[in-house]
């Protein structure tokens, strides 16, 4: 009789705080199913009951692949602290892309100017102006470094790059504060900024030297930091699809969100208008529904070609960069495999394009298209306020610290803020946390 009572006791007292636990549950929102999104619903998964909607019919944002070739952001660096280690949480294996490695030159549309060497590099451009260029980067790698140290989350981007003494790097081009610290009087450092910056620059962002210090300055990072260039094996979209599986969230893809207010109202495709207590805008605000946002974005085509590319088969190289007022069509050409290349260009390439580059018999294996492949990077003005990661009462927007750059590192530091305010606000306060990098109190 008593062993019967003291069952029916434990019983009660575990179903009581079930109930209680599960009426503490708040429900979320997340509009985007990208690294941005995934990483938000994923942090955000103990204590709540998450959604996640997505337009498109796949989980991954401008993480892409066809047939395991990488259509969109293909790198990380191992010095991205939290997309490594949500890549470690999600037992994934990074490693060398294919396509990195190997020597690349620039061109400038007829001839390569600069083949890859060290004592080509030193002849071309000077050791000074090289030695200040790394400089420069490697302070502003120590200064970012901070990102993952910054306690309690911020309301704003500035915020942010203020307490990293990084805001007045976003409010001048990077051409214009490179021609600050370099020694102009140099042919070198005239070649360099138009030559290796700008190609770099071209590559990484579809922009010129003209986009803000900031993105400049992260765009040059892996070059001039010594940090292994890394991607995951099996495809890039394998981390965000690993996150959403595993915060638990229910997902609704080719579901458009329509509308949202700020008070947490939501109106997607095919559903009945849901209240939250909290939504969460992971992708462009004119991807979502209505709402328009200031930025405008660069347009990427990605295209992968088979057949041999006579540029580079000719010169020995394995990827091809171009130069500032370079007549060529591409940003970028690089070697897959012996006879497999991916380009990236600011427009479609038509036949006759490619049959400038390829030898006859070329195939073109995949295309994408990427309207808002990044912001375009320009400078903000010293007084300029950013948008806040905050919108209203219960809308936040993780997208917003892309202004000023971006990478897969930086929408995972958005979504790590935004699920931080979001965890605070709705407990009513500040939340203790944790030191680890990618995962403490107020994200997990």
């Amino acid at each position: 009789m008593f062993h019967h009572v003291r069952s029916s006791v434990v019983f009660f007292l575990s179903w009581f705080v079930v109930v209680v636990a599960q009426r503490k549950k708040k429900r979320i929102a997340v509009v985007g199913a990208g690294l941005g999104g995934a990483a938000t619903a994923y942090w955000l998964r103990k204590d709540h009951e998450v959604t996640v909607y997505e337009a498109s019919s796949r989980v991954g944002g401008r993480v892409a692949d066809h047939d395991g070739l990488e259509l969109g952001a293909s790198i990380v660096v191992s010095g991205n602290r939290l997309v490594v280690g949500l890549a470690e949480e999600m037992n994934l294996t990074l490693a060398k892309p294919p396509h990195v490695g190997g020597r690349f030159g620039l061109s400038d549309g007829s001839t390569f100017v600069y083949e890859e060497s060290v004592l080509g590099a030193l002849l071309r451009y000077g050791p000074r102006p090289l030695r200040r260029l790394k400089r420069e980067v490697l302070s502003f790698f120590s200064k970012f470094e901070g990102i993952y140290e910054l306690s309690p989350p911020k309301r704003t981007p500035r915020e942010i790059w203020e307490a990293l003494d990084l805001w007045n790097a976003t409010t001048h081009t990077f051409d214009d504060h490179l021609r600050s610290i370099l020694p102009m009087a140099r042919k070198g450092s005239r070649r360099l900024i138009s030559e290796l910056v700008y190609a770099v620059n071209r590559v990484n962002y579809g922009q010129g030297n003209e986009l803000n210090a900031l993105a400049g300055c992260v765009s040059l990072c892996p070059a001039f930091s010594g940090q292994a260039i890394l991607g995951v094996v099996g495809g890039n979209a394998l981390l965000p699809t690993r996150l959403i599986e595993a915060s638990g969230a229910a997902l609704f893809l080719n579901t458009p969100v329509h509308d949202v207010t700020p008070e947490g109202r939501l109106s997607a495709a095919g559903r009945q208008v849901e209240d939250f207590d909290a939504v969460i805008l992971a992708a462009p605000l004119d991807q979502i529904f209505s709402l328009r946002d200031k930025l405008p974005y660069q347009a990427t085509h990605t295209t992968f070609v088979s057949g041999r590319c006579r540029r580079l088969s000719e010169a020995g190289l394995q990827t091809m960069l171009v130069v500032e007022n370079s007549s060529d069509v591409v940003s970028s050409v690089s070697t897959y495999e012996p006879d497999l290349h991916k380009l990236f260009s600011r427009r479609r390439l038509s036949d006759d394009d490619l049959g400038a580059l390829f030898d006859p018999g070329f195939a073109v294996v995949a295309r994408k298209h990427w309207p808002a492949a990044y912001p375009i990077h320009t400078p903000f003005a010293p007084t300029e306020k950013t948008t806040p990661f905050q919108l209203g009462p219960r809308l936040y927007y993780v997208n917003t610290l892309e202004a000023a750059t971006s990478a897969l590192e930086i929408a995972a530091i958005a979504a790590r803020n935004v699920a931080s305010l979001v965890r605070r606000d709705l407990a009513g306060g500040l939340l203790g946390e944790k030191k680890s990098h990618h995962d403490d109190d107020t994200c997990s």
